[in-house]
């Protein structure tokens, strides 16, 4: 007994998290307890299971199984899981070489039904089979189902307008479900009834729009939505990524604001949703108008967002953007609204 150092080392962006319950801390603590020098490699084995079995329960560990953690929160988890693969003790399953339908069909007669679920989206059409990737992996520890394969079944198309949009589209509702699904978690018990539904709410929006292309491609219609349709769901995806980032900017610490910027919001503003937006309507997100900056200089671009907890200090520093300042042609055509002050 007495610790061991080294899983206390892995455990610390955890622990140290102000997001994090108390319960959850206090029973990673409890099984750390169990393990010192002298532990053998079995009872090892034992608590480091039991440990990654806490931080799934808690949502503190991504769902795609990364072995290179994309934030400090899922650092312990990412060291635990070497571990226990080393150990024989959990199988991650991505079904390397398979890429079509036909393919993952053997698989699944190996794995059982339950053992993915299916996604859909537009692809270039190729030929041939669907093609198919893995977007989450099927986990098994000790040969029982964790977590059951995430699968997307490409539907090809020829139009590549209506699969770039399709995919913008995907690749949003898929970054937020798994953000959902793990450490959203720990910000549901912080939020409003209103922070709660910025995700139900843009999810059920992107759906609809997607069923509708998906009608209209199977009955011959126009599977591409009009332009407008199109700009104003975009700037409002956008838009409701901001305002749960300026939600999570509220709670204490910055452990969960930093691990959605990695997980979500870079992906969907910076490399989906905000290129789509600039490409196709010639509409930017003005990236002057971001957290840290002095809005001394950003005058008629920005305005004061009026609800919500108050700073503990004024200054002139943007704290947090709840909407994007957006550009054309050089011209903002729609102010920002940010916080100013220190929240901390």
């Amino acid at each position: 007994g007495g610790g061991d150092t080294e899983l206390l080392e892995v455990l610390e962006p955890v622990l140290d998290a102000g997001v994090v319950p108390t319960p959850v801390k206090a029973n990673l603590r409890g099984q750390l307890e169990w393990v010192g020098l002298n532990t053998a490699p079995e009872e090892r084995q034992k608590v480091e299971l039991k440990l990654f079995q806490i931080l799934w329960q808690a949502g503190l560990i991504d769902r795609d199984f990364a072995t290179e953690p994309s934030c400090a929160l899922h650092r312990p988890s990412a060291f635990l899981i070497k571990r226990l693969r080393a150990h024989g003790l959990i199988e991650i399953q991505r079904f390397e070489g398979a890429n079509d339908v036909d393919a993952f069909r053997e698989h699944l007669r190996t794995f059982g039904k339950e053992s993915a679920s299916l996604a859909w989206a537009f692809m270039p059409s190729r030929g041939g089979p669907d093609p198919v990737e893995v977007r989450r992996p099927l986990v098994l520890v000790r040969e029982r189902r964790l977590q059951p394969a995430v699968l997307m079944r490409g539907v090809q198309h020829d139009d590549e307008e209506v699969v770039a949009f399709d995919r913008a589209l995907f690749e949003v509702l898929d970054r937020l479900r798994n953000w959902a699904d793990g450490l959203g978690q720990l910000a549901l018990p912080h939020f409003e009834d209103k922070q709660r539904s910025l995700f139900e709410r843009m999810q059920k929006r992107i759906d609809t729009v997607r069923s509708q292309m998906a009608d209209a491609a199977r009955t011959g219609g126009q599977v591409l939505p009009p332009e407008t349709a199109r700009r104003d769901l975009l700037k409002f995806v956008i838009d409701q990524v901001h305002r749960i980032e300026d939600a999570l900017a509220l709670l204490p610490g910055r452990e969960l604001r930093d691990a959605y910027g990695e997980l979500v919001f870079k992906d969907i503003v910076f490399r989906g949703a905000g290129p789509y937006l600039s490409k196709h309507f010639g509409i930017n997100i003005d990236t002057e108008v971001v957290e840290g900056a002095d809005s001394q200089g950003l005058v008629g671009r920005f305005q004061k967002e009026p609800g919500g907890p108050r700073p503990r200090s004024k200054t002139t520093k943007i704290y947090s953007v709840v909407v994007p300042c957006y550009t054309q042609d050089g011209v903002s055509i729609r102010p920002a609204s940010v916080r100013l002050g220190s929240y901390e």
